[in-house]
């Protein structure tokens, strides 16, 4: 199940970086869990389609970019990866 939902309104959605986000959104808090396979790290094309993602879809999705957060955990895989930006 990528979607749950609480008695509260409150919800956890699960995408894979890339993935479809159309509609989502967050009040408070995302966090990404590992958005680069060790392997992916050693292509530019794949560390940048990461980096577009959070640029260009992810970061959109908080309601509001002043008191939302977004927590990003992954090991540094390359110096252009995800942590860079």
């Amino acid at each position: 199940m990528s979607e749950f939902e609480t008695t509260a309104q409150g919800c956890r959605l699960a995408t894979s970086v890339g993935g479809v986000l159309t509609g989502a959104a967050a009040d408070i808090f995302i966090i990404i869990d590992d958005p680069l396979k060790p392997e992916d790290a050693l292509s530019q094309v794949q560390r940048q389609a990461a980096n577009d993602w959070f640029d260009h879809t992810l970061y959109s999705r908080l309601n509001d970019t002043r008191s939302g957060a977004i927590t990003v955990i992954m090991h540094r895989l390359h110096e252009d990866d995800l942590q860079a930006t």
